[in-house]
């Protein structure tokens, strides 16, 4: 069992078979964490092949509004809702939808762009 880091945070386990999962590039993350980055990026209008994720305080470089921050959790808990992968990465076991809710809370509580 492996995990994922985002930044300095461990953000969630996912199965590697041992092996130590790369922290910089998008090409080595798990499909569903590309997702996911992706299309919080998107909404910014920032370039994931130029965050580097790696970095402690990445989440701090973009903004959003509260509104903006409540549509991507919304969107976040209906993809893991729909994914099992993702689920799986976020450790959340069942499918119920306060659940996928809760977890996109919390990624986007540790990880979710600045509010404005």
């Amino acid at each position: 069992m492996g995990s994922v880091r985002v930044g300095n945070r461990l953000a969630f386990n996912v199965r590697y078979g041992g092996a130590t999962p790369p922290q910089s590039t998008m090409e080595n993350m798990p499909e569903e964490l590309k997702t996911i980055l992706n299309e919080m990026c998107s909404r910014v209008n920032a370039n994931p092949e130029e965050i580097d994720f790696k970095s402690s305080d990445w989440y701090l470089k973009y903004t959003w509004t509260e509104e903006e921050q409540d549509d991507f959790i919304k969107w976040l808990a209906d993809f893991l809702h729909t994914n099992n992968k993702a689920r799986k990465l976020f450790n959340i076991i069942g499918n119920s939808k306060k659940q996928c809710k809760h977890g996109a809370m919390l990624f986007n509580l540790y990880f979710g762009w600045k509010t404005i």
